[in-house]
């Protein structure tokens, strides 16, 4: 056990010798230290970000700990905050309340420590003394390898490696993520209208967020408001709507609700002054119907009652023409604008309801369960995406409802903007539908780096009159295109058009074999479409009371270039997470077994006899996954021993690597989560996204 300091708290690690055995108290362990990690965190819920990827639940001693680590890490998971109620109530969902001391043991150990600030250096030692008791493990077993046939040798070499993992893991550096998203480009923010620049970055910094964030949003609101409104031609025979599908993968915690809030509030305040004005008319359709409908249901009485057959055709006449009458009254659905977790028949009727337009935003990843079928009880291929299909490319959508009358919209356009956490990037990916029918390629993707412990604690907020600008001329916008209807066409310019060509032709290559871009040809087919989305969105947003009677001009297509690039770069790692790169998701998988099993070394032959399958067909293929795991650090290969036959190349593995919820499995030091965090855990070796 440690000595403790004077205030009552463990002392930090190093402030006792610890023994690779304890004599008279079993394996090595410390339930001090156990106990000021878990106070930590009911102390203060952030120190578990600071921890997670130190010390995993399998690393406690006693088991215990571990259930109530692992449900604490269960909430994280599911953003959801941690405190001694929502912890318990996990627990009660495990059935393991009871079994680790019940509600009064949680307050104990919260009221166990004095703070949080030492939570790393007591989940170090946790895992230290885990690493101790496996080296135990393997010391049992030199002791049983008299009777065997196993070599002596070999397992003294596996103890001592053992060792040096448990007491000199800081002599490995820690490795580089597989995809670095700490290097991805921020958002041009200077691509934008100036009003909408200038509101993104002080809202960004207001809420200590990654611009990327604000930027994608107010892009998203450009896009409600000119969706199903106005289209563009960039030249005879190529047309685009204006609705975008934008998504921000950001951790939890990460205030992504108050920036939606703010960039889309304007929208909330423009669909509820609609409403408002357009109920009367809703209301006298509403009673003009009712009246026609009695109307002709008392023709239809009166001719019921009729004494003459002449008597009964009058009255049956009359009927009929008062029931045409009232079904041709239209009742209009309450005006609106905004959808948010909406099922996809639900978003079919309101498409129809509202001459074809919605805009589906949310700061949640439910959005992403609805296309899962969430809701179905029997998921068929395909089944309920054609609304997001169609409602992005503007093709004609048919409803159809079981005793109801079958709905049409004419161009469709939905636009969604979403800001999820990373792992709603791994439930999209184990969709195979959403890849193989193009969903995914619909989206501009934005893997912003976090600002967790980078953040300032009082940061200025935003300008009233940065706020007043955007919100006014965001109305603005809507209110003119909303007045003008649908079928307004803008144009390009000619130099604007050529622009975009050039940006096409120099893709193209990129989209052969030998490309870049080739394991998201579809994806990147679709940018240039994107691309002239966004720099009419510009273009109009430049002046908000009637740019569409005007073209392009080359400024607007340059800056929506400018928001091309960015998004390919965002949307290789995204689609790297997912698994698109066969040797990305290859690594994903050899570090998802050196991570199951707690290999600390391992040969090349053992590797592809556990991992061999329809993609890993001869040793030889797993040599590019091997060598982009050394690149980046994870092992290194050990020098070939002496004897007879050709030994199989045997890798020594970075101890980092022996965690799948270490940082640097899950991404870069910033905190979002890399590729080998998705490619780890998802089954299969198929492209989640081509």
């Amino acid at each position: 056990m440690h000595p403790r300091n004077s205030n009552g708290s463990p002392s930090p690690p190093g402030a006792a010798e610890v023994r690779v055995l304890e004599p008279g108290g079993g394996p090595p362990h410390d339930l001090d230290a156990e106990v000021a990690v878990l106070g930590s965190i009911l102390l203060d819920p952030t120190a578990i970000a600071r921890v997670r990827d130190l010390v995993g639940p399998e690393d406690f001693y006693r088991e215990n700990n571990g259930t109530v680590y692992r449900a604490a890490l269960s909430l994280l998971g599911n953003g959801e905050p941690i405190d001694n109620v929502t912890l318990a109530g996990e627990l009660v969902r495990l059935d393991a309340l009871e079994r680790v001391g019940g509600r009064a043991h949680l307050a104990h150990l919260q009221e166990s420590v004095p703070t949080a600030a030492n939570a790393e250096h007591y989940a170090r030692r946790v895992r230290e003394l885990a690493m101790l008791r496996r080296v135990g493990a393997e010391a049992i077993e030199v002791a049983r390898a008299a009777h065997s046939r196993i070599a002596l040798e070999e397992l003294v070499e596996r103890i001592d490696l053992l060792r040096d993992t448990a007491t000199g893991e800081a002599s490995w550096p820690p490795p580089l993520p597989l995809i670095d998203t700490g290097a991805l480009p921020e958002f041009p923010l200077e691509a934008l209208p100036a009003w909408c620049a200038a509101f993104a970055a002080a809202l960004a910094e207001a809420t200590q967020t990654p611009a990327d964030l604000a930027g994608m949003i107010v892009l998203a609101s450009l896009a409600a408001c000119a969706g199903g409104r106005v289209r563009v031609e960039v030249k005879p025979g190529w047309e685009e709507p204006l609705n975008l599908y934008v998504l921000v993968a950001l951790p939890p915690g990460e205030r992504k609700s108050a920036v939606f809030e703010a960039a889309t509030a304007p929208l909330s305040e423009f669909e509820e002054e609609r409403a408002r004005a357009l109920a009367p008319i809703t209301t006298e359709a509403a009673i003009r119907r009712r009246a026609l409908e009695r109307a002709a249901e008392a023709a239809e009485t009166e001719a019921a009652k009729a004494r003459t057959a002449e008597a009964r055709e009058v009255a049956i006449e009359r009927a009929a023409e008062l029931a045409r009458e009232a079904e041709s009254v239209i009742v209009p659905a309450p005006y609106r604008l905004l959808a948010d977790d909406a099922t996809p028949e639900i978003l079919a009727t309101m498409l129809a309801q509202q001459g074809g337009r919605i805009a589906l935003l949310s700061p949640e990843g439910g959005v992403v369960g609805q296309m899962a079928g969430r809701y179905s009880s029997a998921r068929v291929p395909g089944a309920n995406l054609g609304v997001y299909l169609k409602g992005h490319a503007g093709d004609r959508l048919r409803i159809d409802r079981v005793g109801r009358p079958s709905e049409y919209v004419a161009r469709p356009a939905l636009t969604i903007g979403l800001a999820v956490q990373p792992e709603v990037l791994r439930t999209m990916a184990e969709v195979p539908e959403l890849g193989g029918l193009g969903v995914l390629a619909r989206f501009l993707y934005a893997l912003p780096t976090s600002l967790m412990g980078a953040r300032s604690s009082d940061p200025e907020a935003v300008p009233r009159d940065l706020a007043h600008e955007y919100g006014s001329k965001l109305c603005i916008l809507a209110r003119s295109l909303d007045a003008a209807g649908q079928g307004s066409l803008i144009r390009f310019a000619t130099a604007s058009r050529r622009l975009l060509t050039e940006y096409a032709g120099g893709l193209e290559p990129r989209l052969g074999e030998d490309g870049d871009l080739r394991y998201m040809r579809d994806w990147a087919g679709k940018l240039p479409g994107a691309i002239a989305r966004v720099a009419s969105l510009v273009h109009l947003a430049d002046c908000v009371r009637g740019a569409w009677g005007d073209e392009v001009p080359p400024a607007a297509a340059e800056s929506a270039i400018r928001v091309g690039d960015y998004a390919i770069e965002h949307a290789k790692a995204v689609f790297n997470l997912m698994g698109a790169d066969p040797q990305v998701e290859l690594a994903g998988r050899v570090l998802r077994w050196i991570a199951d099993r707690r290999l600390a070394e391992f040969s090349r032959r053992d590797a592809f006899d556990q991992l061999r399958g329809a993609h890993l067909v001869k040793v030889t293929d797993l040599d590019p996954a091997v060598a982009l795991l050394v690149a980046h650090g994870y092992m290194a290969p050990v020098a070939p021993s002496r004897g007879p036959g050709r030994p199989s190349q045997r890798f020594r593995v970075n101890p980092y690597a022996q965690n799948p919820q270490n940082t640097q499995n899950r991404g870069t030091s910033g905190g979002i989560a890399g590729s080998a965090g998705f490619a780890l855990r998802r089954p299969g070796t198929g492209g989640g996204g081509r």
